[in-house]
Protein backbone atom coordinates (compact mmCIF):
# COMPACT_ATOMS: atom_id res chain seq x y z
CA UNK A 1 0.00 0.00 0.00
CA UNK A 2 2.68 2.29 0.68
CA UNK A 3 4.42 1.37 -2.10
CA UNK A 4 1.65 2.50 -4.32
CA UNK A 5 1.11 5.21 -2.57
CA UNK A 6 4.62 6.78 -2.89
CA UNK A 7 4.32 5.65 -6.83
CA UNK A 8 1.10 7.84 -7.14
CA UNK A 9 2.66 11.07 -5.20
CA UNK A 10 5.37 10.83 -7.63
CA UNK A 11 3.19 10.63 -10.37
CA UNK A 12 1.18 13.16 -9.99
CA UNK A 13 4.87 16.01 -9.53
CA UNK A 14 4.47 15.89 -5.39
CA UNK A 15 7.72 13.92 -4.89
CA UNK A 16 10.25 14.77 -7.20
CA UNK A 17 12.81 12.10 -8.20
CA UNK A 18 16.27 12.62 -7.13
CA UNK A 19 18.83 14.51 -9.09
CA UNK A 20 22.66 13.25 -9.08
CA UNK A 21 25.12 15.33 -10.51
CA UNK A 22 26.71 14.47 -13.76
CA UNK A 23 29.93 12.30 -13.77
CA UNK A 24 33.28 14.01 -14.00
CA UNK A 25 34.70 13.81 -17.51
CA UNK A 26 38.13 12.95 -18.33
CA UNK A 27 38.34 16.82 -19.44
CA UNK A 28 37.02 18.20 -15.91
CA UNK A 29 39.55 16.18 -14.51
CA UNK A 30 42.33 17.32 -16.71
CA UNK A 31 41.45 21.09 -16.32
CA UNK A 32 41.37 20.32 -12.23
CA UNK A 33 45.52 19.41 -12.70
CA UNK A 34 45.70 22.61 -15.61
CA UNK A 35 44.26 24.84 -12.85
CA UNK A 36 46.67 23.93 -10.16
CA UNK A 37 43.51 22.28 -8.31
CA UNK A 38 44.87 18.85 -8.24
CA UNK A 39 48.82 18.12 -8.35
CA UNK A 40 51.72 15.88 -9.36
CA UNK A 41 53.32 13.95 -6.50
CA UNK A 42 56.35 16.25 -6.96
CA UNK A 43 53.95 19.04 -5.16
CA UNK A 44 55.79 20.85 -2.19
CA UNK A 45 52.00 22.49 -0.93
CA UNK A 46 50.10 20.46 2.20
CA UNK A 47 46.73 21.94 0.72
CA UNK A 48 47.15 20.73 -2.60
CA UNK A 49 48.36 17.40 -1.61
CA UNK A 50 45.62 16.65 0.34
CA UNK A 51 43.27 18.10 -2.19
CA UNK A 52 44.54 15.43 -4.50
CA UNK A 53 44.55 12.66 -2.02
CA UNK A 54 41.23 13.27 -1.18
CA UNK A 55 40.12 13.14 -4.48
CA UNK A 56 41.89 9.69 -5.79
CA UNK A 57 40.59 8.40 -2.39
CA UNK A 58 36.77 9.59 -3.24
CA UNK A 59 37.51 7.90 -6.48
CA UNK A 60 38.95 4.72 -6.17
CA UNK A 61 36.92 3.79 -2.57
CA UNK A 62 34.06 6.00 -2.01
CA UNK A 63 31.05 3.79 -2.25
CA UNK A 64 28.59 6.46 -0.98
CA UNK A 65 30.23 9.81 -2.04
CA UNK A 66 31.66 11.76 0.95
CA UNK A 67 29.82 8.96 4.02
CA UNK A 68 32.58 8.20 6.39
CA UNK A 69 35.38 10.11 5.69
CA UNK A 70 35.89 12.80 8.34
CA UNK A 71 36.27 9.14 10.16
CA UNK A 72 38.70 7.61 8.02
CA UNK A 73 42.58 6.91 9.93
CA UNK A 74 45.67 6.68 8.12
CA UNK A 75 45.57 2.73 8.78
CA UNK A 76 42.45 2.21 6.37
CA UNK A 77 44.73 1.71 3.66
CA UNK A 78 46.75 -1.33 2.99
CA UNK A 79 49.90 -1.23 0.80
CA UNK A 80 49.97 -4.42 -1.45
CA UNK A 81 52.14 -5.57 -4.32
CA UNK A 82 50.91 -7.57 -6.80
CA UNK A 83 53.02 -10.70 -7.92
CA UNK A 84 54.73 -8.58 -10.45
CA UNK A 85 55.33 -6.04 -8.45
CA UNK A 86 52.80 -3.47 -9.23
CA UNK A 87 52.02 -1.52 -6.05
CA UNK A 88 48.19 -0.84 -5.16
CA UNK A 89 46.54 0.45 -2.24
CA UNK A 90 43.26 -1.52 -0.75
CA UNK A 91 40.84 -0.96 2.45
CA UNK A 92 42.72 -2.39 5.28
CA UNK A 93 39.92 -4.28 6.84
CA UNK A 94 42.03 -5.56 9.98
CA UNK A 95 42.28 -1.83 11.47
CA UNK A 96 39.91 0.53 13.19
CA UNK A 97 39.46 3.09 10.72
CA UNK A 98 39.76 0.19 7.40
CA UNK A 99 35.94 -0.92 8.43
CA UNK A 100 34.28 1.45 6.06
CA UNK A 101 30.47 0.76 6.93
CA UNK A 102 27.57 2.26 5.44
CA UNK A 103 24.28 2.95 5.51
CA UNK A 104 23.77 -0.47 3.64
CA UNK A 105 26.49 -2.62 5.57
CA UNK A 106 26.63 -1.97 9.22
CA UNK A 107 27.87 -5.31 10.37
CA UNK A 108 26.53 -6.67 13.18
CA UNK A 109 24.79 -10.10 13.72
CA UNK A 110 22.36 -9.20 10.67
CA UNK A 111 24.68 -7.66 8.74
CA UNK A 112 25.70 -8.46 5.15
CA UNK A 113 29.33 -7.96 4.05
CA UNK A 114 30.02 -5.33 1.33
CA UNK A 115 32.29 -6.80 -1.11
CA UNK A 116 32.85 -3.91 -3.37
CA UNK A 117 36.24 -3.12 -2.26
CA UNK A 118 37.98 -0.82 -4.43
CA UNK A 119 41.94 -1.00 -5.12
CA UNK A 120 43.88 1.99 -6.01
CA UNK A 121 46.75 0.84 -8.42
CA UNK A 122 50.23 2.70 -9.24
CA UNK A 123 50.28 4.21 -13.01
CA UNK A 124 54.16 5.13 -12.35
CA UNK A 125 53.36 8.16 -13.86
CA UNK A 126 54.25 12.00 -11.91
CA UNK A 127 50.21 11.49 -11.44
CA UNK A 128 49.86 8.18 -10.05
CA UNK A 129 47.55 8.24 -7.19
CA UNK A 130 49.51 5.36 -5.20
CA UNK A 131 52.74 7.74 -4.93
CA UNK A 132 50.13 10.60 -3.78
CA UNK A 133 48.62 8.63 -1.17
CA UNK A 134 52.41 7.55 -0.20
CA UNK A 135 53.59 11.03 0.28
CA UNK A 136 50.54 12.20 1.58
CA UNK A 137 50.72 9.48 4.26
CA UNK A 138 54.36 10.25 5.13
CA UNK A 139 53.65 13.23 5.77
CA UNK A 140 51.20 13.43 7.96
CA UNK A 141 51.08 14.75 11.98
CA UNK A 142 51.17 11.19 13.66
CA UNK A 143 49.96 12.96 16.80
CA UNK A 144 46.69 13.08 15.32
CA UNK A 145 44.24 9.69 14.76
CA UNK A 146 42.37 11.66 11.36
CA UNK A 147 43.55 10.55 8.18
CA UNK A 148 42.27 14.31 6.80
CA UNK A 149 44.48 16.75 8.80
CA UNK A 150 44.80 20.81 8.97
CA UNK A 151 47.54 21.91 6.64
CA UNK A 152 50.17 23.72 8.18
CA UNK A 153 50.62 27.10 6.71
CA UNK A 154 53.26 29.80 7.19
CA UNK A 155 56.17 29.82 9.67
CA UNK A 156 54.65 26.86 11.02
CA UNK A 157 55.37 24.95 7.80
CA UNK A 158 58.37 26.41 6.90
CA UNK A 159 60.07 25.56 10.45
CA UNK A 160 58.86 21.65 9.60
CA UNK A 161 58.80 21.31 6.27
CA UNK A 162 60.94 18.03 6.03
CA UNK A 163 58.94 15.98 7.69
CA UNK A 164 55.30 16.92 9.19
CA UNK A 165 52.71 19.54 6.73
CA UNK A 166 49.67 19.17 8.75
CA UNK A 167 48.80 20.12 12.58
CA UNK A 168 47.17 17.87 14.80
CA UNK A 169 43.80 19.46 13.93
CA UNK A 170 41.58 17.13 12.00
CA UNK A 171 39.57 18.55 9.12
CA UNK A 172 36.04 18.54 9.43
CA UNK A 173 32.82 17.15 7.88
CA UNK A 174 32.21 20.25 6.57
CA UNK A 175 35.49 21.17 4.97
CA UNK A 176 35.00 17.84 3.43
CA UNK A 177 32.04 17.64 2.10
CA UNK A 178 32.67 20.82 -0.07
CA UNK A 179 36.25 20.31 -1.12
CA UNK A 180 34.95 19.13 -4.50
CA UNK A 181 32.82 22.39 -4.94
CA UNK A 182 35.69 24.65 -4.02
CA UNK A 183 38.26 22.65 -6.01
CA UNK A 184 35.84 23.10 -8.88
CA UNK A 185 35.18 26.66 -8.23
CA UNK A 186 38.12 28.36 -8.09
CA UNK A 187 39.02 25.90 -11.71
CA UNK A 188 36.00 27.55 -13.20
Amino acid sequence: TLNSFLKSLSKSGEILPSKHKPALTKEAIEKLFEAGELVDRNTMDPAKLQQTTWFFISLFFGRRGRENQRALRPTAFKLCKTPMGVEYFKINRDEPGGVLTTKNHQGGLNGSEDPSDGVMIETKGLRCPVAILKKFLSHLNPECQALFQKPLTGSKFVAMKSEIWYSTVPLGHNTLDSMMKNMCLRAG
